[in-house]
């Protein structure tokens, strides 16, 4: 605890951030091997650490943080799942390094960086933060959409190495990538569209429907010219502080955005 409190103290106050990080890590990487020791004696123990030094680089700290909250103050784009009352109510933060991990709470902090396995019996603990304090020294952050498991035997696995921002799914299936997910197949890279009942719902397209859109392109940038000074007049009308927000809409909707824009206009709502 002392080592905690003094380290995180010098790294706020001094401008010796990587060289007590550094002292820090060994400090830590040294208590580890202790800690290994503890949770192969004291399986029913009450403090025993989760968080070792053969992949801090992973998982330095963690934490979690109410779902609804967090979206609430990040939305990133998807739609999502209400996580109140279900058991994805919370959501898990992994620090990657010291410096990330919330310094406002002493008592948090401490237990951010231990993890504790085993807490008077009730089989582990990860403390529960808002939002604003679970990311407040964090510069960066990468935010991972976990699907719903629906049932399924799913496992994630993180893997430190050089980013690419991609989310690899890997299933027990036919070497061909066809048929039923199968329990007695190897775990083979899937594309991300590929169901377990054996279904392709992002095949590539045809020759014969490229070759229909190419047309549609060639007419494009055929009266491109033409359209956008036709456009022009009709972009300086409806722009609002010199902004426009355009939105599109599949054919098969279209009847339905007629639809609203007349009720809006109807009810002297200004749609542009």
């Amino acid at each position: 605890e002392s080592i905690v409190k003094d380290r995180v103290h010098a790294m706020l106050t001094h401008g010796h951030e990587e060289e007590e990080e550094n002292h820090f890590y060994h400090q830590v990487k040294g208590d580890s091997k202790n800690n290994d020791n503890d949770n192969d004696k004291n399986s029913s123990g009450s403090n025993a650490s989760i968080l070792q030094s053969s992949y801090s680089a992973i998982m330095s700290g963690i934490a979690r943080v109410s779902k609804d909250e967090f979206v609430s103050r990040y939305d990133y784009g998807p739609p999502m799942d209400k996580g109140e009352g279900t058991n994805g109510q919370d959501a898990i933060i992994l620090y990657n390094t010291y410096k990330s991990i919330p310094t406002s709470n002493a008592a948090h902090t401490k237990t951010i960086k231990r993890g504790t396995a085993n807490v008077d019996g009730d089989g582990g603990y990860i403390p529960l933060l808002t939002t604003q304090e679970a990311t407040e020294n964090c510069d960066m952050m990468n935010v991972v959409t976990i699907p719903n498991s629906n049932g399924h035997k799913t496992c994630t696995v993180l893997v430190n190495n050089y980013q690419n921002y991609h989310l690899q799914k890997w299933m027990r299936v036919h070497p061909s990538r066809k048929g039923k997910l199968n329990h007695n197949e190897e775990l083979r890279s899937v594309s991300r569209g590929y169901s377990d009942n054996g279904m392709q719902n992002f095949k590539p397209p045809e020759e014969k429907a490229m070759k229909k859109h190419w047309k549609a392109l060639y007419t494009y940038f055929d009266t491109l010219e033409d359209v956008l000074s036709r456009l022009g007049p009709v972009a300086e009308r409806v722009a609002r502080d010199n902004t426009i927000i355009v939105l599109t809409c599949n054919m098969g909707q279209s009847e339905l955005l007629m639809n609203f824009v007349c009720s809006a206009k109807a009810r002297g709502l200004d749609v542009g």
